[in-house]
């Protein structure tokens, strides 16, 4: 696993933490103070993983799943950390996804490979610090940003031979933008209802991947 990229995340993080702090001091005299302080929640739906890979674009449909521990700073102002996890039903490298070409030129022997399988390696997850805001009685929008891991097929070859297949992560920086409608069940419990949209930039060996995504999610205030 590669280290942890810190450049980028020193920058958005410091402007995502420096606009949290001017917009939740200009909501001061607007907001109420929070019934209830802290809050969990997760959530299911589904989600459409989509890259650009080797020239082409491609993607992978999928379960997505979440969960959240979260602060209300103010009636209609939260911060939150949610932890994502999409497409987890990722297909099995093989060693027999690739074919080993031999060709003989001046009697010299040249091998190559060529895949008669790619299976679809597109699971994603995203830790993600969130800022989320409470519009127009039960509608809410969330801004984001974290880490993210990509997951992709790997092999291991030698000269005429694959060794071994298997699937490595990749960790980088991500950003997320979701909304909603919030219904309360009671005073407690609320049920929501979301449509989102993740980035996860991808390093050396994986592009960046866009997240579409579309769940409902549970909420207890504590």
């Amino acid at each position: 696993m590669k280290p942890w990229p810190t450049k980028p995340l020193k920058h958005i993080s410091g402007c995502l933490i420096f606009w949290v702090f001017i917009f939740a001091i200009s909501l001061r005299g607007q907001d109420k103070k929070p019934k209830h302080r802290i809050f969990i929640g997760g959530g299911i739906g589904v989600c459409d993983i989509v890259s650009r890979e080797l020239g082409k674009t491609v993607g992978g449909f999928g379960p997505s799943y979440s969960v959240v521990f979260g602060l209300h700073i103010f009636e209609k102002s939260s911060l939150q950390l949610e932890y994502i996890v999409n497409h987890p039903n990722d297909e099995e490298p093989k060693i027999s996804d690739l074919m080993v070409i031999t060709t003989i030129h001046n009697g010299e022997k040249y091998h190559r490979f060529e895949f008669v399988r790619s299976p679809k390696v597109f699971q994603t997850k995203l830790l993600l610090l969130s800022f989320r805001r409470n519009v127009l009685h039960d509608l809410f929008y969330r801004i984001g940003v974290g880490f993210g891991a990509n997951y992709f097929n790997t092999y291991r070859t030698s000269e005429d031979a694959v060794l071994e297949a298997r699937i490595s992560r990749e960790i980088a920086y991500a950003l997320g933008l979701a909304g909603g409608y919030e219904r309360h069940i009671s005073d407690r419990l609320s049920l929501a209802l979301e449509a989102s949209v993740r980035w996860s930039s991808g390093e050396d060996s994986s592009s960046a991947r866009f997240v579409f995504g579309l769940g409902t999610v549970v909420k207890w205030d504590f």
